[in-house]
């Protein structure tokens, strides 16, 4: 221990009002320890809002929080014990103060863990923060002028001129009394105009109405208007999603873990239980791959078979990825500023910087879900669905190319596909004994989660269905009101077998058969995708079926 932080030692003062801060933010043990309260982490804002003013010198509260690891490296629950010393003491030497029992923490049979101590202090801005504030001031300040520029033309359209070429008028009038001897200062003038209105032009491209309108536009006519269910589709699974994720950190900061896990062994909690949540994520690789087809088929028969591939490629890529990449710079160069709190730095702040720092590339160009191997060592880890997206989108060409032009082959290189990766999962599951328990989780995720071979067969569906919905008007398809809701009563059966038949199915079964592995991948894999598949087909907006629609809508 150091000289300083043991001269600042509360213990070592008469008793007084620091020392009763200090006591005060010091933990104590909490209620709930029976339901999983493993968390005792006193109080935080008291503790970093002392500050001590002593004879000799001055030194302010520092909150730091310890985590234990049992030696043998056993499964036993440690708790996490907050405490509060002068902050001219390091992380080391709380170790040694917990290890001899002198902050309260004989509780613990100490000789058996390994303290592991991290003290908040506040982080300085870095070189890469301040350049992503001065980028972001920028696109702040593009943004203003771009929104003022459009303010200042409505109201120079409606206030205070009628004419909307008022500008031309005004250069003409003056040239026109100039005479031709001050033709060349007026056509100066007219050039500079044109200038100004290449860069007015620019920033108008920034503004926050005109962008906010398109982006919030309800499309209620037109040709592509019987799409707009898949909109409603989009929100529940997000919702879906949100439920989910929300679900899956509740537990690390609550008083009472064990009555929220709990939640998932009942009937109405296999929406979030045994990961099923995840397959919302199929209902987005569908609607990717139903648009991608339908309308590119669209274009290609306006067209006469002919479209411009580079530029296909290139507007998916440029629509995407700026936004992406200012999106990583920010939460690699900014995420230690977002908040504060006795939790948030033990969520391994540091660990997106450094990924970020190594592997931002790999969003760049949209491998992250193959290079690093495992999910956590990438940047900005659920970028896996955009790298997915992308690389499914490459090779939809190829696809719709033969689907346009050659149907049967379309079709047999998407029935190859699908047979190929569902056979594929099957060996991973079968060869790695894949079991979804907390040693295996990051093998499973990497393995049958994020790859593309994992997760396409949602893609081919949804160009199917596509495809399907491109051919109805022209092969003059009907659906009777019995095929629909028979239809439907199939995608409802299906997508409530996905979520609940798995209902009390034991975790950790010692060696699945393959009867058991086939049950499992039908149920996780394919379920989702014909349920997907089918309630899409409410985009055609016909009769009985778009009745049956909004209600399976509804349900879902």
């Amino acid at each position: 221990m150091s000289a300083r932080c043991q001269s600042d030692d509360v213990g070592s003062f008469p008793r007084t009002d620091v020392c009763l801060e200090h006591v005060g933010c010091i933990r104590q043990t909490p209620p709930g320890i029976l339901q999983g309260n493993i968390r005792w982490i006193g109080r935080y804002d008291l503790c970093r809002d002392i500050k001590a003013s002593l004879t000799q010198r001055d030194f302010n509260g520092r909150y730091c929080l310890t985590m234990s690891t049992a030696v043998n490296k056993s499964r036993t629950l440690l708790p996490e014990i907050g405490v509060c010393v002068p902050n001219s003491c390091s992380a080391d030497v709380v170790n040694q103060l917990i290890l001899s029992g002198v902050l309260g923490t004989d509780v613990l049979d100490i000789p058996k863990y390994n303290p592991n101590t991290i003290c908040i202090t506040d982080p300085e801005y870095s070189a890469g923060a301040i350049a992503a504030l001065c980028i972001c001031s920028i696109l702040g300040l593009l943004i203003v002028g771009g929104t003022g520029i459009s303010v200042f033309k409505y109201l120079r359209k409606t206030i205070f001129s009628t004419d909307e070429d008022d500008k031309d008028g005004i250069l003409n009038q003056s040239a026109t009394q100039s005479g031709d001897s001050n033709r060349t200062e007026s056509e100066n003038m007219k050039d500079t105009v044109k200038g100004l209105g290449v860069i007015e032009n620019t920033l108008s491209c920034f503004c926050a109405i005109t962008n906010g309108r398109k982006i919030l536009a309800i499309q209620k006519s037109g040709p592509y208007s019987h799409l707009a269910a898949l909109n409603g589709i989009r929100v529940l699974s997000m919702f879906w999603l949100i439920l989910f994720h929300t679900h899956q950190f509740i537990p690390e900061f609550t008083d009472n873990p064990h009555e929220v896990t709990s939640v998932y062994q009942r009937f109405s909690g296999q929406v979030i239980a045994n990961l099923t949540a995840t397959l919302s994520v199929d209902s987005f690789f569908v609607l990717s791959g139903m648009l991608v087809t339908y309308l590119t088929l669209n274009k290609l028969e306006k067209r006469a078979g002919q479209l411009n591939w580079a530029v296909f490629y290139f507007h998916r890529f440029w629509r995407l990825t700026p936004v992406y990449m200012i999106i990583i710079m920010l939460w690699a160069t900014m995420r230690p500023y977002f908040t504060n709190g006795p939790l948030y730095w033990t969520m391994n702040i540091d660990y997106p910087i450094d990924n970020c720092r190594k592997y931002w590339w790999t969003n760049l160009l949209y491998i992250n879900n193959l290079y690093p191997y495992y999910l956590h060592e990438g940047c900005m880890t659920w970028g896996w669905y955009l790298a997915n997206d992308m690389q499914f989108y490459i090779i939809s060409s190829l696809i719709i190319y033969f689907l346009y032009r050659y149907s049967k082959i379309g079709y047999a290189i998407i029935g190859a596909l699908m047979t190929a990766c569902f056979t594929s999962l099957v060996v991973v599951y079968m060869k790695y004994d894949l079991r979804k328990n907390p040693e295996q989780l990051d093998k499973v995720i990497t393995l049958t989660y994020i790859r593309p071979w994992s997760r396409i067969n949602s893609y081919l569906v949804g160009m199917i269905v596509g495809y399907v919905l491109y051919e109805m008007p022209r092969k003059r398809w009907k659906i009777s009101k019995l095929g629909a809701l028979l239809g439907w009563c199939c995608a409802i059966a299906t997508g409530l077998g996905t979520v609940y038949g798995l209902y009390r199915t034991p975790q950790g079964i010692p060696k699945p058969n393959l009867k058991q592995y086939f049950t499992k991948l039908c149920l996780e894999h394919y379920g989702p995708r014909l349920w997907d598949g089918l309630r899409s087909a409410c985009a055609i907006g016909k009769g009985a079926l778009a009745v049956v629609c909004k209600g399976a809508l509804t349900f879902n």
